[in-house]
C-alpha cells in the first residue's frame, strides 16, 4: 500500500463528502426544485465521467480518467450496497440487530475506503469526488432498480406491471452505461454485464 495514494484517497473522500454536502444544501435551499437540482448535478457528473473515460481510452492513458478499472471494480462498488442489504435482510430474523448494523456499516466503510484507494491510484485528486459519487451513485441506482424489477411497488396489478416496465427500461440504460465506463474486461464473466435481455417482459 502506497502511503501517498492512501492520503490522496482519504482527502478524496473528504472532498466527496463536501461535494455531496454542497449539493444537498442546494437541494434544501431550492424548495420545490430540490430533486431536480440533485438529479441534474448527478447527471452532470455522470456525463463528465463518461467524457473523461472516453478521453482516457482515446489517448491511451495520457489524459482523462478511469471510472471502473474492470468488472471486479464494478462488483466491489455494487457490494457496498448489496452486501449490507442482503445480510441485514436475511439476518434480521435471527435477532441481534445492533450487531448486524455494526457489521454492515463496517463492511460498507472498509469497502468504500478500498474503492477510494483503488480509484486514487489511476486518477488525479480533482477527479476523485466526481468519480466516487458516480461509482457509488450508479451502484445504488442499479440495486434499487433491480429490486423494483423483481418486486415492483404498487397496490394494483397494473401499477406493479408499470413499475416493473419502468425498472426494465432503467436497467436497459444503466447496464450499457456501466459497460462504457469500464476500462478492462477482466471479471466480466463474474457479473456478465451485457445488453439487458429483459425487454421481452414489456
Amino acid at each position: 500500500m502506497n502511503f501517498h495514494t492512501l492520503l490522496k484517497a482519504l482527502a478524496g473522500l473528504l472532498a466527496t463528502a463536501l461535494l455531496v454536502a454542497v449539493v444537498w444544501l442546494l437541494c434544501l435551499m431550492a424548495s420545490g426544485y430540490g430533486l431536480l437540482i440533485g438529479l441534474c448535478a448527478f447527471a452532470g457528473m455522470v456525463v463528465w465521467a463518461c467524457l473523461e473515460a472516453k478521453k482516457f481510452k482515446a489517448t491511451e492513458g495520457e489524459s482523462g480518467a478511469v471510472v471502473y478499472t474492470d468488472y471486479n471494480d464494478v462488483f466491489k462498488c455494487l457490494s457496498v450496497v448489496i452486501v449490507p442489504v442482503v445480510i441485514f435482510f436475511f439476518g434480521a430474523s435471527l435477532g441481534q440487530i445492533e450487531s448486524l448494523l455494526i457489521f454492515c456499516l463496517l463492511y460498507a466503510v472498509l469497502m468504500f475506503l478500498h474503492i477510494a484507494y483503488r480509484t486514487a491510484q489511476d486518477n488525479s485528486f480533482l477527479m476523485l469526488p466526481v468519480l466516487l459519487v458516480v461509482k457509488i451513485g450508479l451502484s445504488v441506482i442499479c440495486v434499487v432498480t433491480f429490486y423494483q424489477m423483481l418486486d415492483p411497488s404498487g397496490k394494483s396489478r397494473k401499477a406493479r406491471r408499470s413499475g416493473r416496465a419502468k425498472s426494465i427500461l432503467a436497467m436497459m440504460m444503466i447496464t450499457p452505461l456501466i459497460s462504457h465506463l469500464v476500462l478492462d474486461n477482466e471479471g466480466k464473466e463474474l457479473l456478465r454485464v451485457r445488453r439487458f435481455s429483459g425487454a421481452g417482459i414489456l
